[in-house]
């Protein structure tokens, strides 16, 4: 019986911590301020945890950490802009990476082919 108490009330909390305010709240800073340098502390400090509370509650629930989602999102955004016709090495900088080659290896990683070639692959 007593085992069985336990058990709920650690299911109860890992629900609880899945369910944290703080995981949003990190989540749409890190969507909106995406090609800023935004460490781990500042956001954690937006967020309302301490540091090293974000990483896994951020990881429980969305399956990465912060930093892995931020070059997701600086990545998946070079698309969006490659497609209105930017040059590559623009959207890079717009973006956040200002590294060009460190901008085509994330890219070709996420979508199998470099900036460049999206961008002749995708012109009508």
């Amino acid at each position: 019986m007593v085992f069985l108490e336990k058990l709920v009330d650690y299911r109860s909390r890992k629900v609880a911590v899945r369910d944290h305010p703080s995981v949003p709240c990190a989540f749409e800073t890190l969507q909106k301020r995406f090609s800023e340098k935004l460490t781990l502390d500042e956001l954690a400090r937006i967020a309302g945890v301490r540091t090293f509370h974000l990483i896994p509650l951020f990881s429980g629930r969305l399956g990465e950490p912060p930093h892995a989602f931020q070059n997701r999102i600086r990545v998946s955004q070079p698309r969006r802009l490659l497609l209105e016709g930017r040059a590559p090495a623009e959207v890079a900088t717009t973006v956040g990476i200002y590294d060009q080659t460190r901008l085509n290896q994330r890219f070709k990683k996420q979508f199998g082919v470099t900036p460049g070639e999206f961008a002749q692959i995708s012109q009508p």
